[in-house]
């Protein structure tokens, strides 16, 4: 992975000076820079009137901040007009930054790696996404001046941030542990799975939810076992894969699965699943195996992080795919369970599964298994849900048990340049119901992530 050098402020002096002494056309001409000999009055002229238009301008411009964290400024009519400060009435501007520098040291001695997207989601989600975007990018780039971290371009393009072992000093300063991670970084050559799973357990996070990665979750079940690789726990939902009837390689072997990355909520467990590139008919046959398994108690989870009973359950499942065919063979495998399981009648047997389409039903498919079976579709969201009979007072009833949402990861968003419709809104961001799964709407709106700042920090 190739390493980004950073531009020393000397050559960026002498880009400046060599822009500014540039003559600039006016017209079609060169302009032309007339000198004044010093101490002649035309240049005291000029002087004087020069200090009387920066002070109008200073004097213009003067802000009244009032104890209501608003302040109240003149514009060039002479129009009063309130500028709310936000954070900063509570904490002084330097201090937020020192906060926010710690906060992406610490989400990277978590991570090892990071985005600027992933910093916009871990400390700034409150704000519009440009605005969120513009934040992280200032806060990574005062720690690159600080040598705190190095940045890298991955082989896909994307420019990536490790931890020096400066950064590991500063974090250290204020009590947290941490470990470089430049030769990590260095030695990856496509670390994008791991970056978009990352990403939702922030987005996860920033909703107020407790989320967890794959390397966590492996270490939780080996807590006795310090060796990452000598864990030998690395499946917590055992699942019988559902091979479609035209794949022939796909084995009905049982398995035991791990998920990418799970978020635990009040009415259970989310799953979720990032495929960042296509995979293979072994792949979504473990897939259809594992829907089979929502509802169901995941006891070696709930032991692990201490799960209470009502929340031990396997309630979502949550696929994210970046390869469009990927997502419509995914897609049409939903729908052919969904017209397998219709006519089913729900006892407690085998057969006590049924899958709803509660997204897109006006649309129409075919019977078949694959990419082009189904026509085109704009969607890039789909929820299914999981239906089973439960007993009740009258004897049995047909409940709805959990989810199945499929949709696009935001891959757009990394790169968002703008446009006059969203120029600071783009979708999939936090202001819509797609991050980090779009909500099914009988489970309500997902409430606005909430500044943490300011922290309690105390330099040792």
């Amino acid at each position: 992975m190739k390493h980004i050098p950073l531009k020393t402020s000397a050559a960026k002096e002498k880009d400046y000076l060599a822009g500014h002494n540039l003559a600039t056309k006016v017209g079609g001409r060169p302009s032309v820079r007339k000198t004044v000999p010093s101490g002649s009055p035309k240049q005291m002229d000029i002087a004087l009137s020069h200090t009387g238009v920066v002070t109008s301008i200073v004097s213009s411009n003067t802000t009244m901040r009032s104890a209501t964290g608003r302040s109240s400024n003149l514009n060039c009519r002479g129009e009063r007009h309130s500028v709310q400060r936000g954070i900063t009435i509570r904490i002084h501007p330097g201090d937020l930054q020192q906060q926010i520098a710690v906060e992406v040291l610490r989400c990277l001695a978590r991570f090892r790696i990071i985005r600027a997207v992933d910093i916009a989601v871990y400390c700034f989600a409150e704000r519009p996404y440009t605005a969120a975007r513009q934040a992280a990018r200032r806060a990574l780039n005062g720690l690159l001046k600080r040598g705190c971290i190095l940045s890298y371009r991955t082989e896909r393009h994307q420019t990536i941030y490790a931890m020096t072992e400066a950064g590991k000093r500063f974090l250290e300063e204020y009590g947290f542990e941490g470990t470089a991670s430049i030769r990590r970084a260095a030695n990856m050559v496509n670390p994008n799975h791991t970056l978009w799973l990352d990403f939702i357990t922030l987005a996860c996070e920033a909703r107020g939810l407790s989320a967890f990665t794959e390397s966590e979750i492996i270490r939780a079940l080996n807590p006795d076992v310090t060796n990452f690789n000598k864990m030998k726990k690395r499946g917590i939902v055992e699942v019988t894969p559902q091979p479609s009837a035209n794949s022939s390689t796909a084995s009905r072997r049982k398995i035991k699965l791990l998920p990418d990355a799970v978020a635990l909520e009040d009415d259970g467990i989310t799953w979720f699943e990032i495929d960042a590139s296509r995979r293979g008919p072994a792949r979504a046959a473990r897939l259809m195996g594992l829907i089979r398994k929502i509802g169901a108690p995941v006891s070696e989870l709930a032991t692990a992080y201490s799960l209470p009973l009502e929340q031990s359950s396997l309630l979502r499942l949550s696929i994210h795919a970046t390869n469009p065919s990927y997502f419509r063979l995914l897609r049409n495998r939903l729908m052919k369970e969904v017209r397998e399981t219709k006519s089913i009648i729900l006892t407690e047997s085998d057969n006590n599964f049924r899958v709803v389409q509660v997204k897109n039903t006006k649309e129409e498919f075919d019977s078949g298994d694959c990419d082009e079976c189904l026509p085109a579709s704009n969607s890039d969201s789909y929820i299914f849900e999981i239906w089973r009979a439960r007993d009740c007072a009258t004897g049995l009833e047909d409940a709805c048990v959990g989810q199945v949402i499929l949709q696009l990861l935001p891959t757009w968003l990394p790169n968002y340049k703008g446009s006059d419709e969203e120029k600071s809104n783009p979708a999939g961001w936090f202001e819509q119901n797609y991050l980090p799964y779009h909500r099914p709407t009988s489970l309500g709106k997902w409430p606005m992530p909430v500044s943490q700042f300011p922290l309690n920090l105390k330099r040792l």
